[in-house]
């Protein structure tokens, strides 16, 4: 297998430039995880006998690959090469990953909120909490990535400025078992990124907090399912209402019970499977076309 990195910082989304960019690589199979392709885009590339799968896609272009797969975003016309619902989320954590059943009080609560935090939601988070009392131990990990300097700064004198001798708090850059965390959850705290359905398939009650319009959409839709709560009104973000949430759910063993239960009806660990099937049927469909060219 070949890597190639192509230096993209001047490439804009779905341009001329990025598809003449790709062609000129001569790939067999392209796989585009992009919220909306263009269609001349994509039919500029296929026209050149690449084959092209795109992941959660609802673009004018997605229509034209050959392959769609839309496990987050739903509600495209079905038709041949949709594949199209939560069965075909993919999902990262391992297949044997062992998780932590629901217990009746709360100890180990985890906040994530994606490799990007656009919103600052982990000082959100911090500033809301910081006259919450409680009357056990409370263990609190913040997994984040790539993050700068300058903010772990500014929580850790947010982190001094709590009222509470009963929360201990830690922050992991880039958690090597980041899987075996979320796991571990009694509680999740996450945005509405791949991370919500990962927990949610692994039966973790969440509250999820969205960093973009799309996510606050796919949190609505997870509400409605009856598997997380919501922890902001829409896109606004209020300290008070975000406890209100924080204090319902830690409270109620039932309701995190329901919640679990709700998740792995939902949601099935062996989701990635479907899709893999996938994409194996598309490079075996690669291997074909390049057998018989060698023949010719």
């Amino acid at each position: 297998m070949r890597c190639i990195q192509i230096d993209d910082l001047h490439l804009n989304w779905n341009s001329l430039a990025e598809s003449l960019a790709i062609i000129k690589l001569s790939p067999d199979l392209i796989i585009v995880d992009r919220l909306s392709t263009k269609s001349g885009w994509i039919k500029r590339i296929v026209s050149k006998n690449t084959r092209i799968i795109v992941f959660d896609d609802n673009g004018s272009g997605s229509k034209f690959a050959n392959a769609t797969i839309n496990g987050i975003l739903h509600g495209q016309k079905k038709r041949r090469g949709l594949f199209q619902g939560y069965k075909f989320l993919y999902l990262g954590f391992p297949q044997n990953l062992i998780q932590s059943p629901i217990e009746k009080s709360v100890s180990k609560i985890v906040v994530t909120f994606g490799g990007h935090d656009e919103r600052n939601l982990v000082c959100f988070f911090l500033e809301s909490i910081q006259n919450i009392n409680f009357n056990r131990m409370i263990s609190i990990t913040i997994l984040v990535r790539e993050t700068s300097d300058e903010k772990f700064v500014k929580w850790k004198l947010i982190l001094d400025q709590l009222n509470s001798n009963l929360i201990e708090i830690s922050i992991i850059n880039n958690a090597t078992n980041f899987y075996e965390i979320v796991a571990t959850a009694d509680l999740l705290i996450t945005s509405g990124g791949i991370t919500v359905f990962e927990a949610v398939a692994l039966g973790r009650p969440v509250i999820g907090i969205p960093q973009y319009l799309h996510q606050l959409r796919t949190l609505r839709k997870l509400k409605k399912l009856k598997v997380v709560e919501m922890g902001s009104c829409s896109m606004s973000l209020n300290k008070e209402y975000f406890m209100k949430i924080f204090n319902d759910i830690t409270s109620c063993f039932i309701k995190r019970q329901k919640l679990s239960y709700n998740c792995t009806k939902l949601i099935k660990r062996n989701s990635s499977d479907l899709v893999l099937q996938i994409i194996s049927k598309e490079i075996n469909v690669c291997k074909k076309k390049l057998f018989y060219n060698f023949k010719t």
